[in-house]
């Protein structure tokens, strides 16, 4: 089981999501976490923290059709990854922790570690 995210630390990483495109088939039981996640990202709270974040989820009829999610960062960083077998909670870490490393990256790249996006958008300043 992952690692459980909380409130503040998704709260810091959800500037450094760009986008996030789920795909899943309804009656698929292996599309339940990426419907469940979908249903997570997609909520207001989100929205404010990060108005430039664009959340979609495609259906498909196809049953061979592996559920997918993909991301990207705001710095172009991307992450693919299957959604069968995994839970909803392991799609939170998977993304937080590639968004932990961006801030990294870029906290790496300006030499200032008090820097990152502010909530509400991709604008440099003070967390």
């Amino acid at each position: 089981m992952a690692p459980r995210v909380t409130r503040e630390i998704a709260s810091t990483l959800i500037p450094f999501i760009k986008s996030i495109a789920l795909t899943g088939r309804f009656w698929d039981p292996f599309s339940k976490s990426a419907y469940e996640f979908y249903r997570q990202m997609d909520a207001k709270k989100v929205k404010k923290i990060n108005p430039n974040i664009a959340i979609s989820f495609t259906e498909f009829d196809d049953p061979n059709q592996i559920p997918t999610l993909k991301a990207e960062f705001i710095d172009g960083t991307k992450l693919e990854i299957q959604t069968k077998g995994l839970s909803s909670a392991d799609l939170r870490y998977n993304i937080f922790s590639m968004a932990e490393e961006v801030e990294d990256k870029l906290d790496d790249a300006d030499g200032d570690v008090d820097e990152g996006p502010k909530k509400g958008g991709d604008k440099k300043g003070k967390k």
